[in-house]
């Protein structure tokens, strides 16, 4: 059978020809694309990690971090640390990444997960990320049946030498006093001076 259109000039092939010949018509400058986009350079470098937590290695105390667990029936990625770094590059707002963590990977004994650490308050919604991935804990604040929360004291100086004091205070959860993060090797820190 003859072609009849032969399609568009640039895209080098028409899909009726591509189907008479048995195949299946692509446009090749979207494989083109698609095949740069897999090939580019990792944000991180995967051939020479560092040893430890990434919480180590940046200057202030990040809080926002999304995780998966390797040994996740629906981790639909190799339990390697390119695996990981795939799971990361999966999630919404790769861009917005500042690290990676893994614990476990290549190994037998250990559960094997992997973290992707975002900069602070750029964490993506729950409802764009896998259902496998836990994001991590959002803000908190500590109050009581009697409505009193426990906070940071007023007018208190975060780059002071002084250890900071924490008192009672009437409960209001928008007060950045009052609230608290998980930070990603476990410990709760004050929003208002995360690094104390």
């Amino acid at each position: 059978m003859r072609c009849m259109n032969k399609g568009l000039w640039h895209l080098g092939i028409s899909d009726e020809a591509c189907e008479n010949a048995g195949g299946k018509w692509f446009r090749t400058p979207c494989l083109t694309l698609k095949n740069t986009i897999d090939s580019r350079p990792s944000r991180f470098d995967l051939e020479n990690p560092i040893d430890g937590t990434c919480q180590g290695s940046v200057n202030r105390l990040e809080t926002a971090v999304v995780a998966a667990s390797a040994s996740d029936a629906d981790f639909p990625f190799a339990a390697t640390l390119n695996g990981c770094h795939e799971f990361c590059r999966s999630l919404p707002d790769y861009s917005q990444q500042i690290g990676m963590m893994t614990q476990g990977i290549e190994s037998e004994d250990e559960q094997s997960d992997c973290t992707c650490i975002y900069q602070n308050d750029k964490l993506p919604s729950r409802e764009s990320m896998p259902s496998y991935s836990k994001p991590s804990p959002p803000k908190f604040t500590l109050t009581n049946s009697d409505g009193m929360a426990l906070g940071l004291r007023p007018n208190i100086a975060c780059d002071a030498d002084e250890d900071l004091t924490i008192e009672t205070q009437i409960a209001d959860a928008n007060n950045p006093r009052q609230q608290f993060q998980v930070t990603l090797d476990g410990q709760v820190v004050s929003v208002r001076c995360p690094e104390k």
